[in-house]
């Protein structure tokens, strides 16, 4: 009889405690796509050494962005414009800032963005070189042109691999 009752009193204990962690206070919500549309290691950058964002929301707004980031390649011919169906999405230039020589990088951990306290949080790496690592002696400035869905959110986070907080921008 004790052990039938210690059973149900375990199962009850059981199930509430499940049921609590289904019901979760949390303000996370969908999670939208997010997607590479290019990258690249060279471009002017609107805050020159420090870290920034470019909230791309029309055609015309990425012409801009694109044609001032492949101007600098070395004469290349511009790579076609990617397509964004800005009724559904809108883009974003993600740029590092200067760097004193190659070897670094930006890489999309996730192709979802987590929406938290009205925010998309976008989680990239921020890749620099090994230590005593042979590179090119140049100045650098990687970016990322990435796509992310409409959401209900108002800024934009970008969050490093651990978790550390890089940018923000507020929608207009």
């Amino acid at each position: 009889m004790k052990i039938k009752l210690f059973v149900f009193i375990l199962s009850i204990v059981s199930w509430t405690m499940g049921c609590s962690q289904s019901i979760s206070h949390s303000t996370e919500r969908a999670m939208p796509e997010v997607r590479i549309l290019d990258k690249g290691i060279i471009g002017p950058e609107p805050q020159a050494h420090a870290p920034s964002l470019i909230l791309v929301n029309n055609l015309k707004g990425l012409q801009e962005v694109y044609r001032n980031f492949h101007t600098t390649s070395f004469g290349m011919a511009t790579p076609k414009l990617p397509e964004i169906n800005f009724s559904t999405h809108r883009g974003l230039m993600v740029c590092m800032g200067i760097k004193p020589s190659g070897g670094y990088g930006l890489l999309l951990l996730d192709d979802y963005a987590i929406i938290r306290d009205n925010a998309a949080e976008i989680m990239l790496q921020w890749i620099q070189p090994e230590k005593g690592a042979i590179v090119p002696q140049m100045l650098t400035s990687p970016w990322l042109l990435i796509q992310i869905e409409h959401g209900d959110y108002k800024e934009f986070i970008i969050k490093d691999g651990e978790g550390k907080e890089i940018l923000r921008q507020p929608l207009p």
